[in-house]
């Protein structure tokens, strides 16, 4: 039984309902970051599919250390930020 439901007083489709509703208006926020957040990949955590919340951290975590690299980098040559993040996919979804 996953930790969410554990520890959460909510049965399955009102957990269900409540991610359907509050992942969604990350997508802006991850997208900029370079991660794809779309329906399937939605459904699939709603789903407790395997492994697909652990891409999810995975894809942010590359994000992330691209962004800390081009400040470190930017900060070391006195040049101004580039965007070197591309836009990664939970492919495999």
């Amino acid at each position: 039984m996953p930790l969410l439901r554990l520890c959460c007083p909510l049965s399955h489709v009102s957990l269900s309902l409540v991610l359907h509703r509050s992942l969604p208006p990350l997508q802006p926020t991850l997208s900029k970051l370079g991660v794809q957040l779309d329906t399937r990949t939605v459904t699939a955590i709603v789903r407790e599919e395997k492994g697909i919340a652990a891409r999810l951290v995975y894809m942010l975590k590359m994000s992330l250390d691209s962004i800390v690299r081009d400040v470190q980098t930017s900060k070391l040559t006195g040049r101004g930020l580039h965007s070197s993040t591309s836009q990664l996919n939970l492919s495999g979804v």
